[in-house]
């Protein structure tokens, strides 16, 4: 069996630790993480990052993971969003020092302190960056130093979907709005497609982000614009032909 393989990766990972924190983001390939740990006897724990919390489409999953698995999954604030509080979400100099930036390892350590658990997967796979795949070529799959390991390195999506499907885990709503997990996207297009899917999780997003319909807004208005910008610059094109 091939170093880095997902069986290979985890039979190693099972003679370092009998416990395991799932970085679970409600995509396919953390759910595909969740149930190969589950499959080989580790001690199950999950934490989940959020840009707003309470999502319902989100917390679906959640609450599928911690029937199926039997485990709880700590809810817990994305590093990430320490960044948009402090520097484009209210930009105000008043927030920005209330809010720490945090990086990813603050959050993972905090997960390892409330659950005990020191050994962490999750499902980066080499085919996503040349990044992840230098890093996870470096490694074989396992991070001995760091405590980590990625039973998905080798796998490619159809991998991922394949086995989810024999495994019967379903994937997430937000496959069909996204044709993947939603990443807490303050984009136009997201917007409308969670407005148009779950309006009640459209009006949780804007109590949290007031400000983020305007998104939606200006999307329309650019759209609006454009017929009207085309046909000036077919004018201007038309003009220089008549004056040559």
């Amino acid at each position: 069996m091939p170093r880095g393989h997902p069986l290979a990766v985890i039979r190693q990972a099972r003679q370092l630790t009998d416990a395991v924190l799932v970085g679970l983001s409600g995509g396919k390939d953390s759910l595909a993480v969740l149930q190969l740990a589950s499959e080989h006897g580790f001690k199950l724990a999950a934490y989940f990052l959020y840009f707003v919390p309470g999502i319902r489409f989100q917390e679906e999953v959640l609450r599928y993971c911690e029937r199926r698995y039997g485990l709880k999954v700590l809810r817990l604030p994305h590093w990430g969003l320490s960044h948009q509080l402090r520097e484009w979400v209210f930009r105000g100099p008043h927030y920005a020092g209330d809010c720490p930036r945090l990086k990813l390892i603050d959050v993972e350590n905090y997960a390892r302190r409330q659950t005990g658990i020191q050994w962490i997967a999750t499902g980066q796979r080499k085919d996503d960056s040349l990044e992840r795949r230098a890093m996870l070529s470096r490694c074989g799959g396992i991070d001995i130093g760091n405590r980590r390991f990625y039973p998905l390195a080798e796998w490619g999506r159809r991998h991922v979907f394949s086995y989810l499907a024999r495994a019967r885990v379903p994937l997430p709503a937000d496959y069909k709005m996204f044709g993947g997990s939603w990443g807490g996207r303050l984009y136009a297009e997201d917007l409308a497609a969670i407005k148009r899917s779950y309006p009640d999780d459209y009006e949780t997003i804007l109590r949290y982000f007031p400000y983020a319909e305007a998104q939606i807004t200006r999307a329309g208005l650019l759209a609006e614009q454009a017929p009207s910008v085309s046909n000036d610059a077919a004018g201007a094109v038309g003009h220089r032909e008549r004056a040559v």
